[in-house]
């Protein structure tokens, strides 16, 4: 249920970027000259999990206990998207 609507916020948020759902992760990917969608930002929601920002190559992976705000997206991830 919510998890849908997080997408949603999410493509909203970020509407230059594809938004992709699979997992239970949100990614926000960019597609690129070869028209093939790269990943830039991975966002995990796990109640069990503290927040963690960790960047793996070109990429952020975004862990939160719950869904966070645009606003707090936005920062976390301005290095990332914009």
């Amino acid at each position: 249920g919510g998890q849908k609507n997080f997408k949603q916020i999410v493509q909203q948020a970020f509407s230059r970027y594809n938004v992709i759902e699979k997992n239970y992760t949100i990614m926000i990917c960019e597609i690129n000259h070869r028209n093939e969608p790269e990943e830039l930002v991975f966002i995990r929601i796990d109640p069990a999990q503290k927040k963690n920002l960790r960047v793996s190559g070109r990429m952020l992976i975004a862990t939160y206990p719950k869904a966070p705000s645009v606003r707090e997206m936005r920062k976390d991830f301005k290095d990332y998207v914009t």
